[in-house]
């Protein structure tokens, strides 16, 4: 790896911004694939993101169905809620000068009590509120996470579905094959195909990972997902001072 970025003529700076939104693509890609599974598992909706949802509603408009406008309106309503939410939490602070990446960490320790409610609620195998808030929770949880990786990345990371990230995979391995020997075109490609697969990958593990445990332990799969977070929270003290470590060089 180390020969690689040389190769690349990456900067220290570069590398590390890179190496961090690595990272984050790979936690909390793995974060989303674990809930939604847990989510279909235990409910039979997926719950990270709202394509469904958005045609769920259309399709509630047309049968004039209460169940189905409830589902689709109210939680893709509860996602763009989150989404909102985390931005506008973000905005705030940082008008303030507050470091963005302090902020962020308050974020995720907000989503990680959000699993251990879930973990605490769910400890018998069966939910002490209605599934239709437990999905509704989960929506927006979800909707918070993935405005807060699009802001901290600055929209290079989306990690609550796959489906934009398969197709701009598709284009970067169709733009090799057309790929100019300029060292900025390289390094640019490696950046987006390495981003894009590990979020596709991240997604797929977590997946695989949230079925095998809620099979086993039922909600107290959560705790898996309560740890990545717990772990990227203290890898994120580490990166914070990286980034002060250069502006001080600068």
């Amino acid at each position: 790896m180390k020969n690689l970025f040389e190769n690349l003529q990456f900067s220290h700076s570069e590398k590390l911004i890179f190496l961090h939104n690595l990272l984050l693509a790979l936690c909390l890609s793995t974060i989303a694939g674990c809930v939604n599974a847990i989510g279909f598992i235990s409910t039979g909706h997926f719950t990270t993101s709202v394509t469904t949802r958005v045609t769920t509603l259309g399709v509630g408009i047309a049968e004039s169905s209460k169940k189905l406008l409830e589902m689709g309106g109210i939680w893709w309503f509860l996602f763009l809620g989150g989404a909102i939410f985390s931005n506008a939490f973000f905005h705030y602070f940082a008008a303030r000068n507050k470091n963005p990446h302090y902020v962020y960490m308050f974020l995720l320790l907000v989503e990680g009590f959000f699993f251990l409610i879930l973990i605490i609620t769910g400890f018998n195998g069966k939910f002490s509120i209605p599934e239709f808030y437990y999905v509704a929770a989960q929506f927006f949880v979800m909707g918070s996470q993935n405005a807060l990786v699009t802001k901290l990345s600055g929209a290079i990371v989306r990690t609550t579905h796959v489906t934009s990230m398969t197709t701009d995979f598709g284009m970067s391995i169709a733009w090799r094959f057309f790929l100019s020997k300029e060292i900025d075109d390289r390094k640019k490609w490696f950046k987006q195909i390495s981003i894009q697969g590990t979020v596709i990958f991240s997604f797929l593990l977590g997946s695989l990972l949230g079925g095998i445990l809620y099979i086993s332990i039922a909600f107290n799969a959560y705790i898996f997902p309560l740890l990545i977070i717990i772990i990227l929270i203290i890898v994120e003290n580490y990166y914070i001072r990286a980034i002060i470590n250069i502006h001080e060089e600068i």
